[in-house]
């Protein structure tokens, strides 16, 4: 399963185990331009990889545009569940294509949500459906 892991603070060098102590030391100096908020979402695969295209967009909508908590929050749900269920149908989101996005939103057509319990709304699927699209 996709895991969701807030962004924290980076940890003192003293608090980290000796192997990683030069690579934290090293880390406290780097400065970036635009550095993501502690809380910031991380999204990562069921084996702790780094979901990079899902957390640049991200950043690219919360910190470059501004857009509010809330919308950051939609357009995580939206990223989580296409990468959840990539992960779910054994497809390796790097080689996803236009089939495995028909086959997303048929699972959809064909399924109640696991959380509501209801049929999904066709704005839903569609929704869902156009931000599979931008990581294509």
């Amino acid at each position: 399963m996709v895991e969701i892991i807030r962004k924290g603070t980076l940890p003192l060098p003293a608090e980290v185990a000796d192997e990683l102590r030069e690579p934290a030391i090293a880390a406290q100096s780097i400065k970036l331009r635009e550095p993501r908020p502690d809380g910031f979402p991380l999204l990562f695969t069921a084996g702790l990889e780094l979901i990079e295209p899902a957390v640049g967009y991200l950043h690219e909508h919360a910190v470059r545009s501004a857009h509010t908590s809330d919308t950051l929050n939609t357009y995580l749900e939206l990223l989580y569940d296409w990468f959840d269920a990539q992960e779910q149908s054994a497809v390796d989101w790097r080689t996803a294509d236009a089939a495995d996005l028909i086959a997303y939103r048929n699972r959809m057509l064909r399924e109640p949500s696991a959380h509501t319990r209801r049929p999904y709304s066709v704005r839903t699927i569609n929704h869902r459906v156009r931000g599979g699209v931008t990581l294509l």
